[in-house]
Parts: structure tokens; C-alpha cells; sequence
């Protein structure tokens, strides 16, 4: 048998096999809610050790050590991990070392992040910390409905990213085994084929072809209707609310009760019920992560839903510009010289610095940036705008930006 011949069988062989995994429109029962989830690390986390020999400082994590020099004079630590793992950045205060850890940009968004490393004394010339970085996860659910007319409809729910609002799943097609999911892409009008997709009777489960930067395929697998899945706020068939005063923490909050606070109950409980709890019919349905009430200095309500808690790390992505005003207004309110009209590229940099910019961006007011009116062509519509997000994030020649 020539090794032509051969090839041709075997490859004829596997997609017989894989034809057969595979069912029809009329056997395939996809009604139900489906899951797929992936997480991409980071590699290092954990527990940090830093320590100083003479001039010298080892850096220690996830079984990795680095053995930096800093330069004469310098409190300040500086260390990159092999193979892009991440960089650990520190300042020796005193006793204290304080720092930060940068982990790498995930390959499906493309920026990095940093977080603080909050540090104890263990020994002379010895410190230790946590390395607590934000998980790269991927979480898709898809809740798949057979209509009375024949049609098979469904929508993708991404709360890790929201890509559901992107891939804005409407229906799904099958042809013997094969699925296409139909929609209009983002906020357009227009149907169309988002994505394919494969049924496997065998196994009873969906490979859906995403886009590769996210992570490529994924598998989804039905959730058992008594699961206390994450789709649902508070489980599928949540007992009654019952109110419970924050537990205290050494983060700096004082905590209370509804009562010490004079706030009533019942509006809250109503909230929870009437806008929490409601299992999510489209994409476009209300889905709160946490609701937090402090009053008077104290913490005195704190609830997290769909899976999310207190010690998760939080992509608040465009609620940061509503963080951005409160703090700025905080700032003001304690006696900060800051205001709408402060300067911003003259409160950033030296005058001689200031000499180099132009004449429009030392005119730009903290005011314009916390209004998004600053004229920087950053149209998130518009691919060719070089602020556009996507753009920013994605780049690889400033990753420092």
C-alpha cells in the first residue's frame, strides 16, 4: 500500500468516526443551559520572598528566583522574571519594603496588570508577601431554547468580558451535527453567522469555534437544572434573603449593621428579588455583581452574586470613569488643591518637560478627562482611531502605555 493510500484511508476513517459522533437537526435536543469555561492563568502567584544579601536582592516565587543589583544609592528593586512570568517592583522604606507585581499581558487581551504586595518581616534583611494577580478566565454560558414554531434560539452571557454583547447570539441553525449561531454582530442589525459550531451526542456536548485571540474553541456542557451555577445570582431556586452584617477584615473598614445606620431592610430585600434574582432571558438582562452600602464610615451591607466575592479581583472597565469622578471630588472635599480646571500635562511634568507639548494638550483640564471631551481621536467605533480600545490593548510596540 502506498503511503498516499494509506493517508486517504486513515483520514477518510477519522471523518467517518467524527460524522458519526455528530447527530441531525431532528435528534439533537439542545434545549437547556450550557457552560464552557477556561482559565489561562497567570503561572506565578502565591507567595512572595524577598530578601538582601549585602548589595545584592533575591527575588523568590513560584519556584523561580531572580538575583537583582540595584544601582549605588537606590532603596528601589527592580526584577524581571525568565520567560515573561511577570516583574516584581519594589522600594525599601525604613524597615518596610513596599512593591507591586506586574503580571504579563494575557495573549486574548493583550495589556498588563498590576497589583499591590503587601509585605511582613520575617527575619533580618527578610520580607514576605502574596502575589494575588488577576486570573485570566473565560466563562460562556448559553441558555438554548427550542420555540413552538421549530426555531432553535439562544444568547452567549460573558461576564468575564462581556463578549456576549459582541457575539450577539440570536439563534442557532443545525445541519447534521453542525451548528452555525446567527446574530448581529455588537450593536449592528444585520444577521449573520458569528460563529460554527459542532454537536457530539457522544459526550452530549457543543465545541463552539470562537474567535482565536479568545481563546479559540471552547466546549460547552449542560448544567444540571439543581446546580448552583454562576448563571443565576443567588442559585437556581434560591432560599429567602436573610440579611447579614459585614464581617470585619483588617482593610481599613469599620463595619455596622442596617439598623446602627438607619437604613430599612425591606428596600434592599425588594431590590434583591426584583432585579437580582430574575434568571436572564437575553443578553441584554440585568446582571449585578455586588452591591456594597457604607454610611457614616462603616460597612454596613455587602452582598456578591453570580459567583463573585469579595477577595476576586474586578475588571470594572468603563465604571472606572464614574470611580474616577467620585475620587476626584474626595480629593477636593479633604483639601486637595484638584479641581475641574487644574492642568493636566502641567501637574505631570517639569516645566522644562511642559516646553515640548503642544499648545492644545497644556490647555487640556482634568475637567476634559473626566467629561471624555479631551479631543483624542479614541472612537472605540472607529478602527482607525489610534486610541481605539481594542488598538491600545492589542499593540505590542508600547507596552507601557
Amino acid at each position: 500500500m502506498k503511503p498516499s493510500c494509506r493517508m486517504t484511508i486513515i483520514s477518510s476513517l477519522v471523518t467517518l468516526l467524527f460524522t458519526m459522533s455528530c447527530v441531525s437537526a431532528d435528534e439533537a435536543e439542545l434545549s437547556g443551559l450550557w457552560m464552557a469555561y477556561k482559565n489561562f492563568g497567570p503561572e506565578v502567584h502565591g507567595e512572595l520572598v524577598v530578601t538582601r544579601d549585602g548589595r545584592n536582592w533575591h527575588v523568590d516565587a513560584a519556584g523561580y528566583s531572580v538575583t537583582v543589583s540595584p544601582a549605588a544609592g537606590e532603596n528601589g528593586i527592580r526584577a524581571e522574571f525568565p520567560g515573561n512570568k511577570g516583574r516584581f517592583e519594589g522600594r525599601l522604606e525604613g524597615d518596610s519594603l513596599r512593591g507591586h507585581w506586574t503580571q504579563p499581558p494575557p495573549a486574548q487581551i493583550g495589556m498588563p496588570m498590576s497589583s499591590p504586595v503587601h509585605f511582613t518581616a520575617s527575619g533580618k534583611d527578610r520580607w514576605v508577601g502574596m502575589i494575588r494577580p488577576r486570573s485570566s478566565e473565560y466563562t460562556f454560558f448559553m441558555p438554548i431554547e427550542h420555540e413552538s414554531g421549530g426555531e432553535t434560539t439562544a444568547f452567549l452571557r460573558n461576564p468575564d468580558r462581556n463578549l456576549g454583547v459582541f457575539y450577539n447570539v440570536r439563534r442557532i441553525e443545525q445541519r447534521e451535527g453542525q451548528l452555525q449561531f446567527v446574530g448581529p454582530f455588537f450593536r449592528g442589525t444585520d444577521e449573520q453567522t458569528l460563529f460554527e459550531g459542532i454537536y457530539h451526542s457522544e459526550g452530549d456536548y457543543i465545541t463552539a469555534f470562537l474567535n482565536p485571540f479568545r481563546g479559540g474553541s471552547y466546549d460547552f456542557h449542560r448544567v444540571d437544572d439543581d446546580a448552583l451555577s454562576h448563571f443565576y445570582a443567588r442559585g437556581a431556586n434560591p432560599a429567602a434573603y436573610t440579611y447579614s452584617a459585614p464581617v470585619a477584615f483588617d482593610d481599613g473598614w469599620d463595619v455596622g449593621t442596617l439598623e446602627q445606620a438607619d437604613i430599612d431592610l425591606a428596600p434592599l430585600v425588594d431590590m434583591i428579588k426584583t432585579h437580582v434574582e430574575p434568571v436572564a432571558t437575553s443578553v441584554d438582562d440585568f446582571y449585578l455583581h455586588s452591591v456594597l452600602i457604607a454610611r457614616h464610615g462603616k460597612l454596613v451591607f455587602e452582598e456578591y452574586f453570580h459567583g463573585t466575592h469579595r477577595n476576586l479581583p474586578h475588571d470594572t472597565r468603563s465604571a472606572s470613569k464614574s470611580m474616577a469622578s467620585m475620587l476626584v471630588g474626595a480629593a477636593g472635599n479633604a483639601g486637595v488643591d484638584i479641581g475641574t480646571s487644574t492642568p493636566v500635562y502641567a501637574s505631570l511634568m517639569s516645566d522644562e518637560a511642559l516646553e515640548a507639548v503642544s499648545r492644545r494638550k497644556r490647555a487640556m483640564s482634568l475637567g476634559h478627562l473626566l467629561t471624555m471631551s479631551s479631543g483624542f481621536y479614541c472612537d472605540d467605533n472607529d478602527e482607525r482611531a489610534p486610541g481605539n480600545e481594542n488598538t491600545m490593548q492589542e499593540q505590542q510596540e508600547e507596552p507601557d502605555w
